[in-house]
C-alpha cells in the first residue's frame, strides 16, 4: 500500500491485523520475561540473569571441589577416618575443609604449592 491509499473494510474482523495486540499473559509469557531478566533478578537486559547464576554456581562448585579434594587427601594420609567421612558427607562450601587444613593439621599454604620430587 502506498501513501494515500484508501482501504475499504467490510467488517471489524478484517481490521484485526491493523491493530497492535496486547502482550499475551499466562505462565509461558511470565517464564519468558523471567528468562529475559525481568524476573526476581531485576531489569538487567535480555539474557543476563541466567548466565550470571550459572557462572556463580560454577565458581562455587570449583571452589568447594578444590578445598574438599585437599582436605580428603590430607585426612586420608593422616589416617583421620572420621574427618574423611565428614568431608564426604557434609558440604560446607569449603569452610570445614579450610578449618581442618589450617587449624587442625597446622598446614601452611606453602605445603600445597611446593613441588614434590618422587625418589629424589
Amino acid at each position: 500500500m502506498g501513501t494515500g491509499t484508501i482501504i475499504l473494510v467490510s467488517s471489524l474482523k478484517d481490521t484485526e491485523h491493523l491493530f497492535i495486540k496486547p502482550p499475551p499473559t499466562g505462565v509461558y509469557f511470565l517464564y519468558m520475561n523471567y528468562m529475559n531478566g525481568y524476573g526476581p533478578m531485576g531489569d538487567w537486559g535480555a539474557g543476563f540473569g541466567l548466565p550470571l547464576v550459572m557462572s556463580a554456581f560454577l565458581l562455587v562448585a570449583v571452589w568447594s571441589l578444590l578445598w574438599k579434594g585437599l582436605a580428603l587427601w590430607r585426612s586420608a594420609k593422616r589416617g583421620d577416618m572420621w574427618w574423611f567421612i565428614a568431608f564426604l558427607l557434609i558440604n560446607t562450601l569449603g569452610i570445614l575443609e579450610i578449618i581442618y587444613l589450617f587449624v587442625v593439621t597446622g598446614a601452611k599454604l606453602s605445603d600445597f604449592t611446593k613441588r614434590t620430587t618422587h625418589g629424589a
